[in-house]
């Protein structure tokens, strides 16, 4: 057997065996190494254990392919191929059911959302990607305007969660103090207007005006603003001359 032939099935068998050492000792440690009460550090505890016996399955498989006679090595590549082919296909299918369950969890997730609504405005003091921009939830588009210009987007729920989580730390300032922002010096160009349905009544509605100082002095009044401009980043919307009303009110 020539040389890169033997590098070939030695390969082969290496990379089967080690397949077959991480399901089997993930197999192991999963039904005794696991301490009850582990909760989310089991999974990761079985992954270490696996990894190792991959590893050591690994290790043996380059000794075998060193060790074994031409006709050994072919056959033992070609079982141990076929089973870590299996074993692979196994943990591939495993992977892309998870993720499709986690997707429709979280898709689940996402419709259970309030269908928010969300304006803003950004003075000219601030250094915001934005002039205006809104949200609508219920019909998952966002829109903003930026001198002259325009653009609008899907609403995703990764995006959806994070407006609405901005929101609620605004709403929780403005509840625990009605009266914040009064007495701060300054222009008051930002204007933060919201509607979030509530499962009982009253909704929280917000429409306030606020001044640069204001959002300075308390933070998560400014985390809205902070929020749709990473919404703009991740999507790189683009400003175009297209007319638009970026405010669904």
């Amino acid at each position: 057997m020539t040389r890169p032939r033997r590098f070939l099935f030695g390969t082969v068998l290496s990379l089967g065996l080690a397949g077959c050492g991480f399901a089997l000792a993930g197999y192991i440690a999963g039904r005794c190494c696991v301490p009850p009460g582990s909760g989310l550090a089991g999974p990761a505890i079985v992954v270490g254990w696996a990894a190792l016996g991959a590893l050591a399955a690994l290790v043996g498989g380059i000794v075998l392919a060193a060790w074994l006679p031409p006709t050994g090595l072919r056959i033992a590549a070609v079982v141990a191929g076929l089973a870590g082919l299996l074993v692979y296909g196994s943990l591939g299918y495993a992977l892309l059911v998870s993720r499709a369950e986690t997707r429709a969890q979280l898709e689940a997730a996402y419709a259970r959302l309030p269908a928010f609504r969300v304006a803003l405005t950004a003075g000219p003091d601030a250094t915001a990607a934005f002039e205006r921009f809104s949200a609508d939830w219920s019909r998952r588009r966002f829109a903003a305007a930026k001198a002259g210009g325009a653009c609008e987007g899907t609403l995703s729920g990764e995006q959806a969660v994070a407006l609405l989580t901005a929101l609620r730390a605004a709403e929780g300032v403005l509840f625990r103090t009605p009266e914040a922002c009064a007495g701060l010096g300054g222009p008051v160009h930002h204007v933060l207007r919201a509607s979030i349905p509530s499962p009982t009544p009253p909704d929280t509605e917000i429409d306030r005006a606020l001044s640069g100082s204001c959002l300075s002095a308390y933070p998560d009044l400014a985390e809205p603003f902070a929020a749709a401009e990473r919404l703009l980043r991740e999507t790189r919307c683009e400003f175009t001359t297209r007319a638009t009303s970026p405010d669904p009110r």
